[in-house]
């Protein structure tokens, strides 16, 4: 009769095996955990009320401004840059009339020169008051806003009967148009995903370059056959 000889196998089974690894790994995970520094959990922002979270679910939704068509999307790039370059050309326009300045208004060339200095001060100023006002109100009005005071004080600036009305009148200048400088950046962002931002951001950004570069030319070439 032949005798049934069981014979015991000493290694461990694949799961058995898989089970012991995965335990392994497990406890040199937690012990990693343990080493790294607890990053302490925000506090909640004080007065943080969630209904003045703006969000949108994709491109496809209606107030996004993503949803909007290709044409208006760069519609308003166009604009956007026209006005930027318009603000940046302004404030080295300028820079073209001090001999006519100094003869007739009767002041020496640093005087003139602060014409453009104040200018450039409005500039540095105004994103201080103007970017906080459109968070409130939203960037249209503060557009608006801005386009309409830039034009207007513009018309001291060429009817100016003294130096000092002239000097008030570009501050102001300034200060109006810096919104196209200061807050157009994030019309810009998002109007146009990550994915499609590039040559947008690139246009925009190129008008406070060409501006200042533009603007003796444009200034030069008037005054050549006018006057300031």
């Amino acid at each position: 009769m032949a005798s049934s000889v069981t014979v015991g196998s000493t290694d461990a089974s694949p799961r058995q095996t898989s089970s012991l690894s995965d335990t392994s790994k497990n406890s040199d995970h937690e012990n990693v955990e343990e080493k790294l520094p607890r990053v302490p959990v925000p506090a909640p922002v004080e007065g943080y009320d969630p209904q003045f979270e703006i969000s949108f679910s994709g491109e496809e939704d209606p107030d996004s401004p993503w949803s909007m068509s290709t044409a208006r999307k760069w519609l308003i790039m166009s604009i956007i840059f026209m006005t930027s370059l318009c603000v940046a050309c302004m404030s080295s326009l300028y820079s073209a009339t001090y001999a006519q300045i100094e003869a007739e208004f009767s002041t020496s060339k640093i005087v003139a020169t602060l014409g453009l200095s104040v200018f450039v001060f409005g500039l540095g100023l105004s994103p201080m008051v103007l970017a906080p006002l459109s968070e409130f109100y939203g960037r249209r009005p503060v557009y608006l806003l801005s386009m309409l005071f830039f034009v207007v004080w513009a018309v001291p600036c060429a009817i100016a009967k003294n130096i000092q009305t002239l000097l008030i009148a570009r501050f102001f200048d300034g200060f109006a148009g810096a919104a196209f400088l200061s807050i157009a950046g994030g019309t810009v962002g998002d109007l146009f995903p990550r994915s499609k931002l590039q040559a947008p951001m690139m246009i925009y950004t190129a008008a406070p370059f060409l501006g200042p570069e533009l603007g003796p030319v444009i200034g030069g070439f008037i005054n050549s056959y006018l006057d300031w």
